[in-house]
């Protein structure tokens, strides 16, 4: 991209000092537009942050897709599971924090796993992951419930949604409090341009 895209008033034309200074600044303003605009696709990327408004309870040994009650807190984009509105094809740094706590009575030493996945928008059942992280924590009994987390870094083609999901083998139902947090934003493309020397 050229510097040299707007004139100067020069001494023959001081006359015309404010017609060509507005010509100048409009000048200037095309040249800086498409600088902003590359700057901003460059700083402001897709991120969405969604907070849960109602407990969520999980069956036992039964992987539950999580958070369909959700309220967005930041949203520069649109990712919604639910409706198979799949990211754009690139690389995702993705997480969810929760609190899981036992409905009813605790299996001491029991597991909660938290998981994020990816699937092919409209994937059956019984199709595999794309992608598949977890943690894996075990109860403490203390009856305050568990503190989780878990973040990553996905690469998705464009044509697969994130899901977020929960499984233990508690003997009563797990709850996921209000306030749990999940959270999506793009790092790149999939394929970023590089300079080779």
């Amino acid at each position: 991209m050229s510097l040299d895209c707007f004139t100067c008033p020069q001494p023959d034309n001081y006359a015309a000092v404010a017609l060509q200074l507005q010509k100048t600044a409009l000048d200037a303003e095309a040249c800086i537009y498409p600088l902003e605009h590359t700057l901003r696709e460059a700083a402001n990327k897709l991120t969405v942050v969604n907070v849960s408004t109602v407990a969520f309870q999980v069956l036992p040994n039964v992987r539950s897709t999580l958070f369909l009650n959700v309220s967005s807190t930041f949203s520069n984009g649109t990712i919604n599971q639910v409706s198979g509105n799949a990211p754009p094809a690139g690389i995702y740094e993705v997480g969810i924090a929760c609190n899981a706590i036992s409905v009813g009575a605790t299996t001491d030493n029991s597991y909660r796993q938290l998981e994020i996945i990816t699937r092919r928008v409209g994937a059956a059942s019984t199709e595999p992951d794309d992608s598949f992280v977890a943690t894996l924590i075990y109860e403490s009994n203390t009856g305050l419930g568990m503190d989780m987390a878990l973040n990553t870094t996905i690469t998705v083609n464009g044509s697969q949604n994130i899901f977020y999901s929960f499984v233990h083998n508690n003997a009563s139902n797990i709850s996921i409090s209000v306030g749990a947090v999940q959270w999506v934003t793009r790092i790149s493309d999939l394929a970023v341009p590089r300079v080779v020397t």
